[in-house]
């Protein structure tokens, strides 16, 4: 509800549900405050077959919901002037307020987001993006574990940056029951910094690697590489094939954890299943890639 429609977010929702997807994230935060009621739309009759994560602790400001009626304008703009889309990304960025882990404000937004989605539960409840500086206390920690115990909730936990999930982790007087963080092959080092098998998690962000194109041309550029990257490099001529790598990777990486993926266009969605049914490369050649991308230095294995 930011960059794209009700009418797309809605289709693309269905495409994902229709070959197998029944987990869907949210947040109070998303779409200047209106993407949980499209999920909630989506949802209606099939609430018993998809489980649904939401977050608090962002939320949109006065300025978000006034743009709220300009949105049209602005995709236009966007999709017309590419050019104007980081100075829109930064506008909208400006109009979320972040922070707000105070026990009154968790409760009030998990309300506003149930009835949002027009449900009486969510299955997970993210604390969204906070940092080791926040301050979480014991309240809001006992409020999270009294909606696990009366079923408003089914798990809560802590949807952040990579580096900060372990010193968050370490502060908290309850561990979290879930993580969510981004991940991606070319920064797979970045696993030493949450990785617990204790807790199990949720990635997110598997193309965003800043830069994929340039770091996998001077990586495969290299002198001397393994062979399982040598018979990579064939497949990469293309940015679809540079694509399919970085979902391939966000997978092998995972394990058996979810994946998030955000797109909208029906034929990304299906490429997305095609690479997870019939992968293109093997898990010789992503675990060679993603040790080829660690720095010696810190020593971490994905």
């Amino acid at each position: 509800m930011g960059r794209v429609s009700r009418a797309v977010a809605l289709r693309a929702m269905h495409t994902a549900f229709e070959r197998g997807v029944t987990h869907f994230d949210v947040a109070r935060s998303y779409g200047y405050g209106d993407a949980e009621a499209v999920l909630g739309e989506f949802a209606a009759g099939k609430r018993d077959r998809i489980t649904i994560a939401t977050k608090f602790g962002i939320r949109a400001s006065g300025t978000a919901r006034g743009l709220r009626w300009l949105k049209p304008a602005i995709r236009q703009i966007a999709n017309h002037l590419p050019y104007a889309r980081a100075a829109l990304h930064s506008v909208s960025g400006k109009s979320l307020s972040a922070g707000h882990y105070e026990l009154a404000e968790a409760r009030q937004s998990f309300e506003h987001s149930l009835k949002q989605l027009k449900t009486d539960y969510a299955d997970i409840l993210f604390i969204h993006d906070c940092s080791p500086a926040d301050e979480l206390s014991g309240e809001l920690l006992d409020y999270l574990q009294n909606l696990v115990r009366t079923g408003h909730i089914r798990a809560w936990g802590i949807a952040t940056r990579p580096e900060w999930i372990a010193p968050v982790c370490a502060k908290l007087p309850a561990q979290p029951m879930i993580i969510q963080c981004a991940q991606d092959i070319l920064h797979a080092a970045r696993s030493a910094a949450y990785r617990n098998d204790a807790i199990p998690a949720i990635f997110h962000s598997p193309f965003a690697a800043t830069g994929a194109v340039e770091e996998l041309r001077r990586l495969l550029g290299r002198g001397s590489l393994p062979q399982p990257l040598i018979d990579i490099a064939p497949r990469l001529a293309s940015l679809d094939g540079i694509a399919r790598l970085l979902i391939e990777g966000a997978f092998f990486l995972a394990g058996a954890h979810p994946v998030l993926c955000s797109m909208f266009s029906p034929s990304h969605i299906r490429a997305n299943f095609e690479a997870m049914e019939r992968p293109w490369f093997t898990p010789m050649q992503l675990a060679a890639l993603a040790a080829a991308t660690i720095p010696a230095s810190t020593g971490a294995t994905p």
